[in-house]
């Protein structure tokens, strides 16, 4: 008989950040997010940009609560089934666990 594990149990959220990032790769995102910040701002929008460490989900509430944010947005690519069961799901997780209003957007 074979003993089925829920993939929940396996995996029950993200796969965690390690607790710090090679300076390559802690540059590379500051630059990403650089960029956008910038594309954001020329459109007229107020936006800061920040790296955390950690378990997304958890690293995402942690810093909302730190600013006392008012709304969490944050694109999400909507998985569905066995990927969303095995991969997790941040979103799901921040929307869940914390006690700010979350706004998701699909990715365009």
């Amino acid at each position: 008989m074979t003993t089925l594990v829920p993939a929940t149990t396996l995996y029950p959220q993200a796969i965690p950040f390690p607790s710090s990032l090679p300076e390559e790769v802690y540059a590379l995102t500051e630059k990403y997010l650089t960029h956008v910040q910038a594309q954001l701002l020329h459109e007229g929008f107020h936006v800061d940009s920040h790296v955390g460490l950690g378990t997304p989900g958890d690293a995402i509430l942690a810093y909302a609560e730190s600013l006392s944010a008012d709304l969490i947005v944050m694109s999400t690519h909507a998985r569905t089934g066995l990927s969303r069961r095995v991969l997790g799901s941040t979103a799901d997780h921040v929307v869940r666990a914390g006690n700010t209003p979350v706004l998701l957007v699909h990715p365009e």
